[in-house]
């Protein structure tokens, strides 16, 4: 194969641009290659941003594209380009970010016509703009398969990008639902001018109401499906085989050996997961990477991440309750409103929860995909507890503190920042009143998760564990040659005591060790 090593298309969602630009590119073309080849006429593909859908969709219209295809060769799918479900045919690429929905269902019918209309033009071919946009495309559609002799493909990408436009306005997305429930079942009633449609999107909520328009008999959706685990992230083995210039140039940046470098980049971006098994990397934090040779969370800030702050706190959430979490198949196919009213099928939707193999059969765990969105959540949670400034200070004072085995300043850091919060203010805390003295255990857990964050937040390497014995919770921190073993307590406050609220207090304990051959566990990150 030829060795594409050159610029790194960075935000480039073109396949033709990345090709003749002469990038890396991940060769995805075995995925689509099944697609095209199966009876299956409908798919549905959804990921988070950052996830190549627009370029897996640009891909496909290549594929069909009889000018485009000597671009796949050395790629997987080339030696099939002579197959008959691979010949070229008329496509109709739509991407529904482009009609505006922000005002509602009028406003995205007449961008939608005309979006058509532009579509026809390209195609050269017209369409009458007086037509309603499912009359017209179903006018295109007959079109290109009368005048080609073969049928069309269409190609639909992002298509929850009006629904999303439209915020919270319950009223306005019934009658959207409705609207675009009219255009797709244009699709199965033309499904003789036909031979392949695939759809891309990020929202799953609307595909029940979207997938049985398209075809009744069929479940198209492949987001969870473990055969296609790999579309759109980046395995270990791809970066290793196709960034293997920038592993050697970033290796030498850093003064790392190249497998010490693949470690790190496992062990702070590896783990999204959409099916359950398959753990892959944004391509998003792998091209950044390799174009800035520094470790930054750069999926995390190029999505929700002000959008999840203010959630968590407005609704006075924590990061740690949203920690392997137990979920069936039902919810990681159709997780439900996409809100800020429903959190957690929010952070699964954007992204921010990861699929992860669950305790039996038959379920699944979320947990958040890795280190850079765990530690970056947990940064934003921290600065809105005492502010950016302040916050920034303690991490760096905490790290000081326990390079030099300081155990009192250790612990006066701890206690400066639970004495600023109170489980009786989160929703969390409340929920974990199991045990008796029912105050105590919510408390204990509360603070526990609290501090937990605030050392995650500063960059440290963390484990946890619960030492119900005693009633305390424990956490183990390595630094250099010591690993900390903190143990945190709640007790009732004396009469004498602050009048504070919890009417429990809690405290910390803190000792260092010598470290151990074996590192502590990561909590599973």
């Amino acid at each position: 194969m030829e060795d594409r090593r050159y610029e790194l298309a960075v935000g480039v969602n073109s396949f033709e641009e990345i090709m003749a630009q002469k990038s890396p590119y991940v060769d995805k073309t075995s995925y689509l290659a099944a697609m095209i080849a199966s009876e299956r006429p409908v798919w549905f593909f959804t990921r988070p941003h950052g996830f190549g859908k627009s370029l897996t969709v640009s891909t496909l219209e290549a594929v069909f594209t009889k000018e485009k295809r000597e671009l796949f060769q050395g790629l997987a799918i080339y030696s099939r380009l002579a197959e008959e479900k691979f010949h070229p045919r008329p496509v109709i690429r739509l991407d529904m970010s482009r009609p505006s929905s922000a005002k509602g269902a009028k406003e995205l019918w007449a961008s939608l016509g005309r979006e058509i209309a532009r579509k026809a033009n390209e195609l050269g071919l017209a369409v009458d703009p007086k037509l309603s946009p499912e009359a017209m495309i179903s006018s295109l559609i007959i079109k290109l398969a009368e005048n080609s002799g073969r049928k069309v493909a269409i190609l639909i990408d992002e298509y929850d990008s009006p629904f999303k436009a439209l915020g919270d306005q319950p009223k306005e997305k019934a009658l959207l639902t409705k609207a675009m429930g009219d255009f797709y079942a244009i699709f199965n009633k033309l499904d003789k001018y036909i031979s392949f449609i695939f759809v891309t999107g990020m929202v799953k909520e609307y595909l029940s109401d979207i997938v049985p328009i398209f075809n009744p008999d069929l479940s198209p959706d492949i987001s969870i499906d473990p055969g296609y685990g790999a579309l759109g992230g980046f395995t270990p083995e791809e970066v290793t085989k196709y960034f293997g210039q920038g592993l050697q140039r970033v290796a030498a940046t850093l003064k790392m050996t190249e497998p010490e470098l693949v470690a790190k980049l496992e062990d702070y971006y590896w783990g999204f997961c959409f099916d359950g098994e398959t753990r892959v990397f944004s391509p998003w934090d792998i091209l950044l990477f390799f174009e800035r040779s520094d470790f930054f969370p750069y999926w995390f800030y190029a999505g929700w991440e002000e959008v999840l702050a203010d959630i968590l706190k407005e609704r006075r959430l924590t990061v740690w309750e949203f920690r392997d979490l137990t979920v069936t198949p039902k919810f990681a196919r159709n997780p439900g409103v996409f809100a800020a009213t429903d959190p957690l099928s929010l952070f699964y939707q954007v992204g921010y929860l990861s699929l992860r193999p669950g305790p039996m059969a038959g379920v699944y765990r979320l947990d958040y995909p890795n280190q850079a969105v765990l530690r970056s959540l947990a940064e934003d949670w921290v600065y809105n507890i005492p502010g950016r400034s302040s916050a920034k200070a303690r991490f760096k004072k905490l790290r000081a503190a326990l390079d030099s085995g300081n155990a009192a300043l250790v612990m006066r850091i701890f206690n400066q920042f639970l004495d600023n919060l109170s489980a009786d203010d989160y929703p969390a805390a409340l929920a974990k009143q199991n045990d008796p003295p029912l105050d105590m255990e919510r408390d204990r857990w509360f603070y526990w998760s609290a501090l937990l964050t605030l050392i995650v937040a500063a960059g440290l390497e963390v484990g946890a564990g619960d030492k119900a014995s005693s009633g305390a919770r424990i956490i183990a921190v390595k630094r250099g040659d010591l690993i900390w073993v903190i143990e945190l307590l709640v007790r009732p406050i004396g009469p004498n005591e602050l009048n504070a609220s919890p009417q429990n207090r809690a405290e910390v304990r803190a000792k260092p060790y010598p470290a151990q051959p074996k590192n502590p566990s990561n909590d599973g990150l």
